[in-house]
């Protein structure tokens, strides 16, 4: 699972897309961003080629347009499988969108995310795997 949040922003105070001229400060989304697991995670922008999860060399490849450049947080792929949620904590530093990417081999989506998440039709793709788009 890779875990998404929109909140990238100019200094005008509009949302931004990669090379855009006015991108010239965009900040951190979240604080207190800490895995359960004790393991890496770290803010990222959501761009092709950057690396999916901070635990393997997996790259995202494929980005909904209106996600790209975004900030997501990257998370280690070893904290997937967590039976009680994702395993992280933050606080959100500004209203957001959260988006929870779910990778589509697993056997069925996990309580606490069709629970708390609505799916979409948007897909993110990894080059191990396809992800189905939840929002919050």
């Amino acid at each position: 699972t890779i875990h998404l949040m929109s909140g990238s922003v100019s200094d005008s105070g509009k949302r931004t897309k990669p090379n855009d001229p006015e991108a010239s400060f965009v900040f951190d989304v979240v604080r207190g961003l800490k895995a359960i697991s004790d393991r890496a995670c770290e803010q990222a922008q959501l761009l092709p080629g950057t690396l999916a999860y901070t635990d393997r060399p997996y790259r995202i490849l494929e980005i909904p347009d209106s996600l790209e450049g975004e900030t997501f947080i990257r998370a280690a792929n070893n904290d997937a499988d967590f039976e009680t949620g994702v395993g992280l904590e933050f606080e959100l530093m500004f209203p957001s969108t959260v988006f929870v990417a779910d990778d589509m081999r697993g056997e069925g989506v996990p309580k606490w995310l069709s629970s708390g998440f609505q799916s979409t039709d948007m897909f993110l793709i990894t080059n191990d795997a396809r992800h189905r788009l939840y929002q919050a």
